[in-house]
């Protein structure tokens, strides 16, 4: 009986489950490759990745790029803001941006973080938004 209970147990136990989202994107000879991603977090259970990735013609211009890769997280998240809300899901939204003017990738990080709040999410940038930095990145090269 006592085992028994504790499989029940088991079984009720609901995992806690965060989503992060996250784009990054690589120029190539003639293509530039975007990679988003969607980290599902399991409490005591890893992530789980969902990746999808497509090529556009080469975008030339880097700062265009950046906010193409920002632009299709947010058109991610915004399709699905009403499930995650339904389900009382916690997320968050990562981008690849650097806040050291040391990096090219900072000339863009108030536009798009501004971009998002007007969609109503937030936007971490780099040491917080490992979606982007890591798994994005890992999967665009």
């Amino acid at each position: 009986i006592k085992k028994e209970k504790e499989k029940q147990e088991i079984t009720e136990i609901e995992r806690e489950v965060s989503i992060f989202f996250g784009t990054d994107s690589q120029n190539y000879l003639s293509y530039t490759r975007f990679v988003s991603v969607i980290v599902l977090y399991v409490n005591r259970n890893g992530a789980h990745v969902i990746v999808s990735k497509f090529d556009l013609p080469k975008m030339y211009d880097y700062r265009y790029r950046l906010l193409k890769e920002t632009d299709i997280t947010g058109e991610v998240v915004r399709n699905l803001k009403p499930f995650l809300r339904e389900h009382n899901i916690p997320y968050e939204v990562h981008s690849d941006y650097n806040n050291s003017t040391n990096y090219k990738s900072n000339g863009v990080v108030t536009e798009a973080t501004n971009y998002m709040k007007h969609l109503g999410f937030n936007l971490k940038i780099k040491d917080e938004s490992f979606a982007a930095t890591y798994a994005a990145d890992h999967f665009c090269k």
